[in-house]
């Protein structure tokens, strides 16, 4: 956990040093279907963005299923419990984070792996958010940070995600609407990814810090 109740902890990985992956294709994933989420009807574009200033949003297609090489399967460790807001969404952060890590592919290096690993999942979280008019983001960073209203958070996880013997912590976590989330460290797919819909969340290009 990267956060105190005024600011949050920087936390450093040695491994999180490579430079922020730029221009990256958008991210096919699957859909999982629900008959009993109170979800609203989804019309926008739904995007990702890195937090990077310079990179551009990416449309993400959660309608179709990419194959998929897996050369091999890295390793998650979840924590147990909910640092902060709710935890009534932490089992979907989970379902989502494992799922991820079952379509992973093209994982020959490092910095690979853990771009698909904050695509996906972010893109997973999305597909099991049961509100989207009241949880506007899906996010994961492993860097410092901050949130506006840490009572407005749902499904927050500590994802401790490894590939031999390397390894780095990602916080996930839904972010509620009139939130903002405000980064205190590099952006790149590699350290941070956010999902939400086209319109519905704004970026600020000078910080990569996102306000729903």
């Amino acid at each position: 956990m990267r956060f105190s109740t005024a600011v949050i902890a920087a936390a450093a990985v040695a491994s999180a040093a490579a430079a922020p992956a730029v221009g990256t294709a958008p991210l096919d994933v699957a859909v999982v279907e629900s008959n009993n989420e109170p979800r609203a009807a989804a019309a926008a574009e739904v995007v990702q963005w890195d937090g990077v200033p310079a990179d551009p949003e990416l449309v993400v297609d959660i309608t179709t299923e990419k194959a998929i090489e897996k050369r091999a399967i890295p390793a998650v460790v979840i924590a147990a419990g909910s640092a902060m807001g709710s935890a009534a969404l932490g089992d979907l952060t989970t379902r989502a984070i494992n799922a991820a890590v079952g379509l992973i592919g093209n994982i020959a290096n490092w910095n690979a792996a853990r771009e698909r690993f904050t695509r996906t999942t972010t893109a997973e979280m999305w597909k099991r958010n049961p509100d989207y008019n009241r949880w506007k983001a899906a996010v994961c960073y492993n860097m410092a940070y901050d949130v506006r209203d840490r009572n407005n958070v749902a499904g927050f996880k500590d994802a401790n995600f490894k590939l031999g013997a390397l390894s780095t912590d990602y916080d996930c976590m839904y972010l509620g609407r009139g939130n903002a989330f405000w980064t205190r460290g590099d952006g790149g797919y590699i350290n941070l990814s956010y999902t939400y819909q086209r319109g519905a969340c704004t970026f600020d290009g000078r910080t990569g810090d996102l306000t729903c």
